[in-house]
């Protein structure tokens, strides 16, 4: 077995390319090595409590709507019109429910991290909580947030929330998509410390080289 799969934990195709860039760029400071330690670390304590409703299938769910072409929506959903769309155009509605099921787990599944993550003492992960707190600071993604159930969003809150995802999340979603496929191939880092009882290293400012 290689060194890679040794340690691919990791449960998304990103996430296991973003891995295999990590074993292949070594850090060139022991200030950036300790941070990835202590994200670590901080990881193996939260993997149990990490969102599993994120999955590889989720974010080529997500991807996939964005390639399709489906039929235009109502610019401002009503019961009337949404019914309409969902029979004249009943196919494009049946992508678009199943789509929407997935962004919510998805968009839920982020807030969830940044609870976790809030108080993260390593600069790296820190930095990807802010940006996924501005990342999903907009109206239509706390309302998902708040969704309890996602199978069961009706008609015209599918379209409503397509509608906005369509227009205007694409390029946010990508980078939610990139941040969380980092914390996917750091996450798999340390299910593998955990597995195998790895110990950190504890490095200490030398002139001699010393191993212990």
């Amino acid at each position: 077995h290689s060194l890679f799969n040794h340690f691919n934990f990791a449960q998304t195709i990103d996430g296991k390319n973003y891995l295999k860039s990590i074993l292949s760029n070594p850090l060139k400071s022991v200030e950036d090595i300790r941070d990835i330690q202590i994200l670590i670390l901080e990881l193996q304590k939260c993997k149990d409590q990490f969102p599993s409703k994120i999955t590889n299938g989720t974010i080529m769910v997500m991807e996939k709507f964005f390639e399709t072409q489906v039929d235009d929506f109502p610019s401002k959903p009503n019961e009337f019109n949404a019914w309409v769309y969902k029979i004249i155009s009943a196919s494009d509605y049946a992508l678009t429910k199943y789509s929407i099921e997935h962004f919510v787990y998805f968009v839920k599944g982020m807030h969830e991290i940044v609870e976790l993550f809030n108080q993260s003492n390593s600069k790296l992960l820190k930095g990807w909580v802010e940006q996924i707190e501005s990342l999903l600071d907009y109206h239509p993604l706390k309302e998902m947030n708040k969704i309890y159930e996602p199978k069961n969003v009706n008609i015209m809150g599918n379209i409503h929330f397509a509608n906005y995802i369509k227009k205007n999340f694409k390029q946010n979603c990508f980078k939610l998509i990139e941040i969380y496929s980092k914390l996917d191939a750091y996450l798999g880092l340390a299910i593998a410390c955990s597995k195998y009882n790895y110990q950190l290293p504890v490095f200490i400012k030398s002139d001699e080289p010393h191993l212990k």
